[in-house]
Parts: C-alpha cells; sequence; structure tokens
C-alpha cells in the first residue's frame, strides 16, 4: 500500500509557509475531514452528482495540501466515473475513503507531535 502521508510535501509547505502555519491548517483539515466525507456520503445516497462532485474534489484538493497522498490516490480513481454519472467506483471506494481517513488523521497528529529538526525550533501553537 502507498504511503498515507507524503512527508516531503509537508516539510516542503512546513519551509514555504512556516512550523505554525502549517499547524494551523493541518488542524482545519482535520477538524473537516469527516464532515467531508459525510458529505459525500449523503451525496452518493442521494444520487446528487453534482454535489457528490464537490465533496470528491474538495476532499481530493484540501487532501493534496497537507500531503495525505493515499486519500488523493482514492480521490482521482473514482472521479473518472463519477463526473460521467458512475456512482458505483465511488461508492464501493467509500470504506476505503474511511479507513483512509482514519488513518491519515492518525499519521497527521503523530507527525504533528514529532520534534522539530534539531536547529529549527517549532515555535508555539497559536490559539
Amino acid at each position: 500500500m502507498e504511503e498515507i502521508i507524503d512527508r516531503a510535501a509537508l516539510a516542503a509547505l512546513v519551509e514555504d509557509i512556516g512550523t505554525e502555519r502549517v499547524q494551523t491548517l493541518v488542524g482545519s483539515y482535520l477538524a473537516t475531514l469527516d464532515e467531508r466525507v459525510y458529505h459525500l456520503r449523503a451525496a452518493l445516497a442521494a444520487c446528487d452528482t453534482e454535489r457528490a462532485l464537490i465533496a470528491l474534489r474538495g476532499l481530493g484538493s484540501a487532501s493534496a495540501l497537507v500531503g495525505a497522498r493515499q486519500l488523493v490516490e482514492i480521490v482521482a480513481e473514482v472521479e473518472p466515473a463519477l463526473s460521467h454519472g458512475s456512482y458505483g467506483p465511488a461508492r464501493a471506494a467509500l470504506p476505503e475513503i474511511l479507513l483512509s481517513a482514519a488513518a491519515t488523521t492518525g499519521v497527521l497528529l503523530a507527525v504533528l507531535s514529532e520534534p522539530a529538526p534539531a536547529g529549527s525550533p517549532r515555535p508555539a501553537r497559536s490559539r
């Protein structure tokens, strides 16, 4: 199985915007992850292609931003069929999406709690 998180992408993001902002960004991502998955499930259950695509693409873009590689790959696999009105692949991928979201949460929380490399003190978390 592929890596859940692209640590290099996350490290590059830290380089670009700083640890504190990445912590805030990842915190926001984690706070909305379950809701994004819920909206996807609801749209698929209602056979609402437009809402399902919005939810799926939102999940994919937010996941890409924080380096959630596994979720990005799942989204990329099911989006073409869904964009053509075929719900089967997206519905079949829901259990994998749920498992990947849970695993992503665990890995991101662990990564955020890791000590900063020597010589680059981690700024205090903002409230």
